[in-house]
């Protein structure tokens, strides 16, 4: 059924896009998979064609957007109210808009692996950060990231009573060197960790299971 679904929005993409947009759009389309699936999860047009560029595909991209077909998720320079008017244009990830389907993209093996918590690699943390982009989405927040430098980042910003506040997703529930680093240069009241345990908070820090996202 899942596979029936993509073949349908694939089909839409041929119906309702334009002349040679219908393949650029395509190919940005089925690049999603494969990028989510790195550690670096920064989208690159680079990847979905050798030498691409926002010139050629940021139209793609914004179809796919507008048609709910993905979600994306941009880099800010300073996570600050508000956060649109801090975004880094060419900056930002794209999630595909269901997590099922995601699944469908990776095939069964990838699917079974992950459900017997086996999975290694950037597929993982990709799957994972999908699902809170769904949630969040679905709960009205924009979508948003703060990575300053390479080696740190946090995973979403959210706009939420009258501050920003920052959320790190851990494949596992291991430290949150990130998350750290930004409650000592910015002190929001509140900061989340989703990961693998239970709801428990820290020093303004609240921890809640993966699935528990949906209530933020």
């Amino acid at each position: 059924m899942q596979d029936k679904i993509i073949a349908s929005e694939r089909e839409d993409i041929v119906l309702h896009a334009k002349g040679i947009e219908k393949v650029k759009i395509r190919q940005c389309f089925e690049s999603i998979p494969f990028q989510l699936a790195r550690e670096n999860k920064k989208f690159k047009y680079a990847d979905v064609e050798k030498k691409g560029t926002a010139r050629k595909f940021g139209d793609s991209i914004q179809w796919l957007v507008d048609s709910n077909l993905a979600l994306r998720c941009t880099n800010v320079s300073v996570p600050a109210l508000p956060l649109r008017y801090n975004e880094k244009e060419n900056e930002f990830k794209l999630y595909l808009h269901d997590t099922g389907l995601l699944f469908s993209h990776y095939g069964t093996e990838t699917k079974l692996a992950f459900m017997r918590n086996v999975l290694k690699g950037g597929a993982k943390g990709g799957i994972y950060e999908n699902a809170i982009a769904e949630m969040l989405v679905k709960k009205g927040y924009s979508l948003h990231y703060y990575k300053p430098k390479e080696d740190s980042g946090l995973e979403f910003l959210i706009e939420k009573d009258g501050e920003v506040r920052p959320i790190e997703v851990k494949v596992g529930n291991n430290a949150t060197k990130s998350l750290n680093g930004f409650i000592d240069s910015y002190h929001p009241s509140i900061s989340y960790k989703i990961a693998d345990g239970n709801v428990g908070m820290t020093d303004g820090k609240l921890t809640l299971p993966y699935f528990l996202a949906m209530l933020l």
